[in-house]
């Protein structure tokens, strides 16, 4: 019976790499698309309904996510669920609010741990924050898929995720097609620790610097996996650098805010206004 599991893995893991992993030649995008994601998570339980050892009670595998509320983890909760129904394994769902709640995912963590799951997919927050509680898995005999975003721990079976360096590469070379091939630009990352995106930034920094040595980075800022947060270094960059933006980049954002300030001052209803 392990045989056959493990030469299903095999098998599954080769055919769903077409979809998990992009590569930097032949795909135009390698940020997953939503049916990518259920596939994805589809995926995971199957890797850890396999793993774990064979009983007659229905098995159980925890998902834990980097957080509930963003769309992209609606639809990873989404993928889990089908794949717990198609797969006939009960999913226990659980994570923290906020990406940055790192106490929060290493405590759900160790208590899926404690419960003696038959198996644990986990998207971790850090790289490293998570190391001892792998390491408790491992010691329980708990099988541990990770997905998203790498671990620096080996103790895990399998790992699903976007080449994210390579998506930082195309996102270089998309800017650096807007801008011509030169100019100067400030980047607005995520969140320190966060495998998956220090990757892509990576991937960014290196196509800038190999590939485009006439664009420079002025300046880099977190914004720590909230959009307010986020929001307030990208306006400081457009406002502090906006004499460096190409004069149609300018052109746009000027009638952009004027159209915003018209409608906010106005009954007209938004998208009426016209452009020109």
């Amino acid at each position: 019976m392990l045989e056959i599991s493990m030469t299903n893995l095999t098998r599954s893991l080769r055919s769903s790499s077409k979809y998990l992993h992009s590569r930097a030649s032949g795909l135009d995008n390698p940020f997953p698309a939503m049916p990518r994601l259920c596939a994805a998570a589809s995926m995971l339980l199957l890797c850890l309904t396999l793993l774990s050892c064979t009983t007659n009670r229905k098995k159980l595998i925890a998902v834990v996510p980097k957080a509930t509320s963003h769309l992209f983890w609606v639809s990873i909760h989404a993928g889990a669920m089908a794949a717990g129904h198609d797969l006939d394994v009960d999913v226990l769902w659980n994570g923290p609010a906020t990406e940055t709640d790192y106490s929060r995912q290493i405590e759900i963590v160790d208590s899926m741990i404690a419960r003696h799951v038959d198996g644990l997919a986990l998207a971790a927050q850090d790289r490293t924050a998570l190391n001892a509680s792998l390491d408790r898995a491992a010691k329980e005999g708990v099988p541990v898929t990770v997905f998203d975003s790498g671990v620096e721990s080996t103790n895990y079976m399998t790992f699903v995720a976007t080449n994210n360096y390579a998506a930082g590469q195309m996102a270089a070379r998309k800017l650096a097609g807007l801008l011509h091939d030169r100019g100067k630009i400030a980047m607005v990352l995520h969140v320190p620790g966060s495998s998956s995106t220090m990757e892509r930034e990576r991937g960014f920094e290196d196509s800038m610097a190999k590939d485009f040595p006439q664009i420079h980075i002025l300046q880099k800022q977190y914004g720590m996996s909230d959009r307010s947060s986020s929001s307030k270094p990208a306006r400081w960059v457009i406002h502090g650098f906006v004499s460096i933006l190409p004069a149609s980049i300018r052109s746009m954002m000027r009638v952009k805010s004027r159209d915003k300030a018209l409608r906010e001052h106005s009954s007209v209803p938004s998208g009426r206004w016209k452009t020109g």
